[in-house]
C-alpha cells in the first residue's frame, strides 16, 4: 500500500527540554588532572611556569563550560514522516536540525534520534551558520503499531575544544499511523475461494445450488458427481452436468471478537497476531474489488465499511493501528450482529481466541460462514443453516 503524504512533529527548543546535563569529556578530564597536578608541583618547589600553567588550564575549563552550554540554546529539531506505514515496513524519514539564533553560529553539533533505527547515528554539524539548519533523509522503520508513538532525540555539542559535553533530551510524540504487519489468511489462497470470485460461472468450481438452473454442459474435471444429469448422459452419449447461475455475495462482512467463555482463559497474546491476519484479509479483499464491511468488539461493535474505496480502507486499518483488546464473555452482541446476516452476503468470523472455544455459540446463519483463529480454519456451509 503506498504511503500518504507527509505529517511532521517538531521538538522544541531548550526550555521544553525533560533532561540538561554537561560533564567533562576525556579530554576535559585529562586537563583538569594535568592543572591541578602543575599548581601542586608549582607551589611545592615552587615553580612559578608550573602554577602559571596550571592556572591556565583551570580557566580554560571555566571558560569553556558556559560557552558549551550556549552552543546549545536556540536550536531545535524537526523529523518528518509518511502519515502512514505497516509495522515493520521501511520508511524514509527526514530529519533536520535548526539554528533559531539571528547572530551566533552553531559548532560542533550532534544530534541523535530514538526512531532513527539501530544502525544509525542521527547526524552531525560541524558548523551549523545562524538561521541555518542541517538536513538528513534515511530509512528507518516501527516495529509497534499504533497512532501515536513516543520518541526521543539528544543534541550534544563539545564545542568549544572538546573539554565538556552538553547535552539536552527531548521528549516528544510522532502522529503516525503504523497499521498492523498483513499477513493473509490461508483461505485467500484456497482455489475453490478464489473461484468464487471469478466471473465466469460455468468454470467455477464452487456452485452456488440454491441459484437458479442454466442449463447443461459437458462434464469438466473438478465437477461434483451430484451435478451429473443422468437422464442427458444417457440421451447425448457425453457426461453432462446442470450448470446453475451462481449467486455471488451482495457484499462480504468481516467480524472479529475476543469472546471466551466464563470458565476459559483470554489468549491476550494471540491479539497482535489476530490482528495482523486480520490487516492481511482487509487488504486480500480489497484487491480484488470486493465491498466489505468490519464490526469489531474493538470498536464497539460499530459498522465500519472498509472496502470499495482507498478511503474506506485506509479507515479500516486506522482503526486496526489504534486496536485494543477488549475481551468480553457475553455473548449476545455478536449473536445480534449476526442475526442481521441474509443469504446474499459472505461472513468472515475471526478472533484471537482458538475456534473451538466459541464456535458452538455462533447462531445459525444462511450464509458461508468462515470461523478464523490464529491456529484454526473452519468453513460453514450456508445449507446448514436455517435463518429462524
Amino acid at each position: 500500500m503506498p504511503l500518504s503524504s507527509s505529517s511532521s512533529a517538531s521538538l522544541r527548543d531548550q526550555s521544553s527540554a525533560r533532561g540538561s546535563h554537561q560533564k567533562l569529556t576525556g579530554r576535559g578530564g585529562f586537563l583538569l588532572v594535568f592543572s591541578v597536578l602543575a599548581l601542586a608541583l608549582g607551589m611545592t618547589l615552587p615553580e612559578p611556569h608550573a602554577v602559571q600553567l596550571g592556572l591556565l588550564g583551570i580557566l580554560l575549563l571555566v571558560i569553556a563550560w558556559p560557552l558549551t552550554r550556549a552552543n546549545l540554546r536556540g536550536l531545535s529539531s524537526k523529523r518528518v514522516a509518511p502519515e502512514s506505514a505497516f509495522a515493520g515496513q521501511s520508511f524514509k524519514l527526514e530529519i533536520t536540525v535548526q539554528n533559531d539564533r539571528r547572530r551566533l553560529d552553531a559548532f560542533a553539533i550532534e544530534y541523535e534520534d530514538s526512531i532513527s533505527g539501530p544502525s544509525e547515528r542521527g547526524l552531525h554539524a560541524a558548523w551549523m551558520r545562524a538561521g541555518g539548519c542541517v538536513q538528513r533523509v534515511f530509512s528507518t522503520r516501527l516495529l509497534r503499531r499504533g497512532l501515536r508513538h513516543r520518541v526521543r532525540g539528544n543534541l550534544a555539542s563539545t564545542f568549544p575544544l572538546g573539554l565538556w559535553r552538553a547535552q539536552t533530551e527531548f521528549k516528544d510524540t510522532l502522529e503516525m499511523a503504523i497499521m498492523p504487519r498483513p499477513i493473509a489468511p490461508k483461505i485467500l489462497d484456497d482455489p475453490e475461494f478464489a473461484s468464487l470470485l471469478e466471473a465466469d460461472d460455468s468454470e467455477s468450481i464452487q456452485l452456488d445450488h440454491a441459484g437458479d438452473f442454466h442449463g447443461l454442459r459437458q462434464f469438466q474435471p473438478g465437477d461434483r458427481v451430484k451435478q451429473i444429469d443422468w437422464p442427458a448422459t444417457a440421451r447425448s452419449g457425453k457426461i453432462m452436468v446442470r450448470k446453475f447461475d451462481r449467486r455471488l455475495p451482495s457484499r462480504f462482512l468481516i467480524v472479529f471478537h475476543s469472546l471466551v467463555g466464563k470458565s476459559r482463559a483470554a489468549h491476550g497474546e494471540a491479539f497482535e497476531a489476530a490482528m495482523e491476519m486480520l490487516c492481511g484479509l482487509l487488504l486480500g479483499l480489497h484487491e480484488r474489488g470486493i465491498p466489505m464491511d468490519l464490526i469489531a468488539s474493538f470498536n464497539d461493535w460499530k459498522l465500519q465499511p472498509v472496502g470499495g474505496t482507498a478511503k474506506h480502507l485506509q479507515s479500516g486499518l486506522r482503526l486496526l493501528a489504534d486496536a485494543r483488546r477488549n475481551p468480553e464473555t457475553d455473548f449476545s452482541r455478536l449473536q445480534r450482529v449476526l442475526a442481521n446476516v441474509d443469504s446474499s452476503q459472505r461472513v468472515f468470523l475471526l478472533s484471537d481466541v482458538p475456534v473451538k472455544d466459541w464456535e458452538s455459540s455462533v447462531p445459525e446463519v444462511p450464509c458461508l460462514v468462515t470461523c478464523l483463529s490464529v491456529s484454526e480454519l473452519r468453513v460453514r456451509q450456508p445449507q446448514l443453516y436455517v435463518k429462524k
